[in-house]
């Protein structure tokens, strides 16, 4: 059998289990070497695919059926994939699998949060940038009128391009874009005075009902509405947190992070992976009570007290899960609360919402707050300028840190490299701008 063949049958039913084992050597004639080289294989397969999102994977699927459903239709093929007579066998795939061979190695740092790791990232892709060095001058040397560095320092030879990134596809798409335009339209954001109508609301709700579910509801509500706004949550990150991903700081119990005696604070752990950080643990940290009264703390303490938990770290439960077992998500909490507060607004004479009288198509408010970012959008442009209630304006720093977005290292200063924001300096963004 020929190589190929093997790695299709393989594919199939490739194991860790060693009866599997057995059966792949006695039947396709494989030594340990080869094991391990088809071991390497699959985690390489796997890193690929994991290198885009799972909502990424999910929101091509409706686009590609329908480009498959074109080519039934008119009989032209356009997703064909490229034959194969036999495995690829570029430098680049073993390369791949010394990389990830050598990630199993352990780690030789005696720092005691290593101890029995395999080696940092960090250090394990300094592998790839020693064989990329090595291609960068063999190439220079063996091709110096085809070698080109593109602004990322790709380096690769100008013969063989995709044709999606052909001068004519690209030249179709501009032009297919200044025809149809492109103004993309975000969700309207929400002001501070729309989220505190909601907070006085919920609260009150929350004080006059005596039915435990109801209570539970609205404590899920309230704690939505304060985090949207003070946390900037997606709505993917909000809806999908656990309680033991929370830690609650209560005002008088944070001296060990060097808190004053009034401060208090949450933090939220995010469980990898991020959309703008998929490769690092991030957390973040909200004020207990910011600076305009609005209290992630109050309202935890309140669903935590109506569920009857002894304490927030009570397992993985979520959070914003119904006692039927149904998961919230940004549609659910659009509906049920956000849109009848907004119109109950916009019936007592809120400006704002003037517009939006659902006389004309697209003028209803579910057709303008569609979106959770609503949230994050209208909290990100309040904080740009110093608000009645707050005391000074956030800094470039506290937003991108805040808004968890990627900042390049290379692009800061050099002193900004080295700071390292104390507990108390990630809660003044809450605690003072907002």
């Amino acid at each position: 059998m020929c190589f190929s063949g093997k790695i299709r049958l393989l594919a199939s039913f490739i194991c860790e289990a060693c009866t599997v084992r057995a059966v792949l050597q006695r039947e396709l004639r494989l030594n340990g070497k080869d094991l391990a080289l088809l071991a390497l294989e699959r985690a390489r397969l796997v890193d690929m695919l994991n290198a885009w999102a799972d909502g990424t994977h999910a929101r091509y699927q409706s686009a590609l059926r329908h480009v498959s459903q074109f080519e039934r239709d008119f009989g032209l093929p356009i997703l064909v994939a490229t034959p194969l007579l036999c495995p690829p066998h570029p430098p680049a795939i073993p390369t791949m699998w010394a990389q990830q061979r050598y990630a199993l190695q352990p780690s030789p740092s005696t720092r005691a949060h290593r101890i029995g790791s395999t080696l940092a990232f960090g250090t394990v892709r300094g592998l790839r940038s020693a064989v990329g060095m090595f291609y960068q001058w063999d190439w220079n040397v063996a091709y110096p009128g085809r070698a080109v560095q593109d602004s990322n320092n790709r380096l690769f030879l100008s013969e063989l391009v995709s044709p999606t990134d052909s001068v004519a596809y690209t030249s179709m798409s501009k032009g297919l874009g200044t025809r149809m335009g492109d103004n993309s339209q975000g969700a309207l954001p929400l002001l501070a005075r729309h989220v505190r109508f909601i907070e006085d609301y919920l609260d009150n709700l929350y004080r006059s009902s005596r039915d435990p579910s109801v209570r539970a509801d609205v404590a899920r509500a309230g704690l939505t509405n304060v985090l949207g706004w003070l946390c900037w949550f997606r709505g993917s990150e909000l809806f999908t947190l656990e309680w033991d991903n929370l830690l609650v700081v209560n005002p008088g119990d944070g001296s060990h992070l060097e808190l004053p005696p009034t401060v208090g604070g949450v933090r939220f752990h995010f469980p990898l992976p991020l959309k703008t950080s998929r490769a690092t643990d991030t957390y973040l940290w909200c004020s207990y009570t910011s600076c305009s009264g609005l209290s992630p703390g109050k309202w935890l303490h309140r669903l935590r007290r109506t569920l009857c938990l002894p304490s927030f770290a009570s397992g993985s439960a979520t959070i914003f899960q119904r006692s039927g077992g149904q998961v919230w998500d940004s549609k659910y909490f659009r509906v049920t609360y956000l849109i009848p507060l907004l119109e109950m607004q916009r019936l007592q004479g809120d400006p704002y919402f003037a517009p939006f009288d659902g006389v004309l198509p697209g003028s209803r408010l579910s057709d303008v707050f569609f979106s959770f970012h609503t949230y994050r959008g209208g909290a990100r442009t309040h904080v740009k300028q110093k608000r009645v209630g707050c005391f000074r304006k956030a800094t470039k720093p506290e937003v991108y840190g805040h808004a968890r977005w990627r900042l390049v290292r290379a692009s800061e200063p050099i002193d900004a490299q080295y700071d390292h924001p104390s507990v108390l300096d990630q809660l003044a963004i809450t605690l003072f701008c907002m």
